[in-house]
C-alpha cells in the first residue's frame, strides 16, 4: 500500500509539473505573439584608446564592462574629435567664425554624451593583442536573456555592412577603449551582455541585469528589413561561434 502511495504521489508531481511547465510555455507563446517588434538599431559611439586604470583590479584577460574607478575622462567620441579637428582646420585657415562654430558643436557633443548615455570599456588585460573585426567601427550589439533563459540579440546593425570591406581593429595590451551606447528601458527585467565580433571568435560581457521591453527581440518588418543585420551574419572572416572572453553562458 505505501508503495503505491508513493507510486501515485510521484505519477501526480510528475503531472503537475508537466501542467505547470506546458501553462507557462503557453503564456510565452500568447506574450511572442501579441508583442509588437520594437528591436532597436545598435548605436556606440567609440572614443580613443587610453592606457588601463592600474588601479583596477583586473582579470588577465579581455573585459567588456563599467567600472567605478573608470569615469569619462579618457572619453572623445568620435563626433566630438571630428568637430573639433574641423575647428582646428578652420582657425588655421583664419576663419575664426567657421572655427568658434564647430568648438559649439564639439561642446553639444560632449554635453550630450555625458548627460543621455553610458560610459563602458573594452579593456585588454591580457598579455596578447585583441583583433576586433570593424567596418566604421567595431561591430557590437546588446544581447538579454528571453523568458526561457535563451540568449537572443536586442539590438541589429544596419547600412549593409556585408557590402563593405572589413578591417581588423587592435586593442592591445595595457589598452583600454571606452565607448558610449543608450541604455535600454522598460518592464522586462533580464541579464543583458554586450557581443563584439573578433576575427577569429565572439567576444562577450559579463552579463548584468537590466530592463528592456519585450518587444526588443523581434525585429519590425518593413521595407527596411532586408539591410538589417543579426551578428551571425557579419561572420566574413568564418567566425566560429565560440566565446573568447570565458564569459558565455
Amino acid at each position: 500500500m505505501r508503495n503505491n502511495l508513493h507510486l501515485w504521489l510521484g505519477v501526480a508531481a510528475c503531472c503537475s509539473l508537466l501542467i505547470w511547465g506546458l501553462g507557462r510555455q503557453h503564456k510565452i507563446n500568447l506574450l511572442e505573439s501579441k508583442t509588437v517588434p520594437s528591436m532597436p538599431l545598435a548605436w556606440y559611439e567609440f572614443g580613443k584608446k587610453v592606457a588601463i586604470n592600474p588601479a583596477a583590479d583586473l582579470p588577465k584577460k579581455l573585459v567588456i564592462q563599467s567600472f567605478k574607478n573608470y569615469d569619462t575622462k579618457g572619453f572623445i567620441s568620435e563626433k566630438e574629435w571630428n568637430a573639433r579637428l574641423e575647428a582646428r582646420v578652420k582657425k588655421t585657415y583664419e576663419d575664426f567664425f567657421l572655427s568658434s562654430l564647430y568648438t559649439q558643436e564639439a561642446e553639444r557633443y560632449k554635453e550630450k554624451f555625458e548627460t543621455t548615455g553610458r560610459i563602458s570599456w573594452m579593456i585588454n588585460n591580457s598579455e596578447d593583442p585583441i583583433f576586433l573585426q570593424r567596418c566604421f567601427f567595431p561591430l557590437m550589439i546588446r544581447e538579454a536573456k528571453d523568458l526561457n533563459g535563451k540568449w537572443r540579440p536586442v539590438e541589429y546593425l544596419t547600412l549593409g555592412f556585408q557590402d563593405y570591406y572589413f578591417k581588423e581593429f587592435s586593442i592591445y595590451p595595457g589598452e583600454a577603449l571606452p565607448f558610449h551606447y543608450k541604455p535600454f528601458t522598460g518592464s522586462f527585467k533580464t541579464k543583458i551582455r554586450f557581443k563584439i565580433l573578433g576575427t577569429d571568435c565572439f567576444y562577450y560581457s559579463k552579463p548584468f541585469t537590466g530592463y528592456i521591453e519585450y518587444g526588443a527581440f523581434k525585429k519590425a518588418e518593413n521595407e527596411m528589413s532586408q539591410y538589417h543585420y543579426k551578428m551571425d551574419q557579419f561572420r566574413v572572416f568564418d567566425v566560429p561561434r565560440g566565446s573568447c572572453s570565458g564569459f558565455e553562458e
